[in-house]
């Protein structure tokens, strides 16, 4: 797979829904989404988009006609609009938490890409798409924006790692050709026996040099990245399919089951038993 594709197979965003709406000057839409994220497109007009925390601002950006902003965390926000109003879309979308998808990890709050920003149009038809359809709605019109906007989403990530713009975590690490490759290794086999000397050949450098530029870029030593990846598929596995721990702990390259328990519980702090038994109550408690 490429280097989007092996981490999108464990980690799909789902759009739970998708509104369109317009602000007069100065009015505004509080939104507070929990554990989901948010994704902004703005149709037309102007707007400010603030992020708060108890109450404070922390964080505010400009948004204008074909701009688009995602919030990874779904940080508690306003929506203001500008002098000139704003007619916007707003999509609700399930990506995983920071602590399982580490996708998230090391990214701002507020992630905004401009209509200018875009000049090799890689975003815009596809904005321009979600423009009239909003406009336009016709049948299986929340079918299709919902379907548009994770598309959406997956040409940000696309457009952030070729561009470059962050040069930290993992998206910096996936926009690093070398690094990409060990990355898209662990990511699509992580049941292979990884060294650090097999991942340095995947990337085409010395096994020092290596090292060192993962741990630079990523934040973790490569052996550590390659636990913590495993952890969070059998984070994922527990609480989503009907697999035995010991088929865990076989897919993810473990010896013998107990070796991958001693793993987990040093990684997520709770035995792989304990994980399943919270995810089955929660999944029989929600609505």
């Amino acid at each position: 797979m490429d280097r989007l594709s092996a981490l999108l197979h464990y980690f799909q965003p789902s759009i739970t829904h998708v509104t369109h709406g317009t602000l007069a000057a100065a009015q505004t839409m509080a939104v507070e989404t929990a554990s989901a994220a948010d994704l902004y497109l703005i149709n037309s007009g102007n707007a400010r988009l603030l992020i708060d925390s108890e109450g404070e601002e922390i964080q505010t950006h400009s948004l204008g006609t074909r701009d688009v902003a995602w919030l990874p965390d779904g940080s508690k926000h306003r929506l203001i609009g500008g002098e000139e109003g704003v007619e916007y879309m707003h999509a609700v979308l399930a990506f995983g938490s920071v602590s399982l998808n580490p996708l998230l990890e090391s990214l701002p709050k507020m992630i905004v890409l401009t209509a200018r920003q875009d000049d090799g149009c890689e975003l815009q038809p596809l904005i321009c798409l979600m423009i009239n359809e909003s406009r336009n709605p016709r049948c299986g019109n929340e079918l299709v924006l919902n379907h548009l906007a994770e598309v959406l989403l997956v040409k940000l990530l696309r457009f952030l790692m070729q561009r470059m713009v962050f040069n930290h975590g993992l998206i910096g690490g996936l926009g690093d050709p070398r690094l990409a490759r060990a990355l898209t290794a662990m990511h699509d086999q992580p049941g292979e026996p990884w060294s650090v000397q097999s991942l340095a050949k995947e990337a085409g450098m010395s096994r020092t040099a290596f090292s060192t530029h993962f741990h630079k870029v990523l934040g973790y030593p490569p052996g550590e990245y390659l636990t913590l990846w495993r952890m969070r598929l059998a984070r994922e596995w527990l609480g989503t399919t009907s697999q035995s721990i010991a088929q865990i702990a076989d897919k993810l390259g473990y010896q013998n089951e107990a070796a991958f328990r001693r793993a987990f519980r040093k990684v997520v702090g709770h035995a792989p038993g304990w994980v399943r038994k919270q995810s089955t109550t929660e999944l029989a408690t929600s609505p």
